[in-house]
């Protein structure tokens, strides 16, 4: 962040994330209101988001530029971790609970 890069291993990175208080409220109405028996919910962001949008995000709330680089001799566990992951599946079922839209990726930073 401080050499205005955002690092990353090549590929087409995808992640499905949420806040802590989206999700509390969704399970929430879930808990609170009947005819939830015996339905499954994928609490996931309604829309994937990528590295470029994070670095889009993070450059205007930093108030400088911030770019992606690939950088195919970058290790770290966490993109071991996420390969092994599916993280770019989305549903509505999170904002249909909330009955409202999810907190976007700039406001989640923020």
């Amino acid at each position: 962040m401080a050499k205005g890069e955002l690092r990353v291993q090549p590929g087409d990175w995808r992640f499905n994330t949420v806040t802590h208080l989206d999700l509390a409220a969704a399970i929430a109405t879930t808990l609170a209101s009947p005819g939830h028996e015996h339905h499954t919910y994928e609490l996931t962001a309604p829309k994937a988001w990528t590295f470029e949008e994070l670095a889009g995000a993070l450059s205007e709330l930093g108030g400088k530029p911030v770019s992606v680089v690939q950088d195919a001799e970058l290790q770290h566990w966490m993109f071991g971790f996420l390969r092994s992951t599916h993280t770019s599946s989305t549903t509505g079922d999170l904002e249909r609970l909330m009955d409202r839209p999810a907190t976007t990726l700039k406001e989640s930073i923020r």
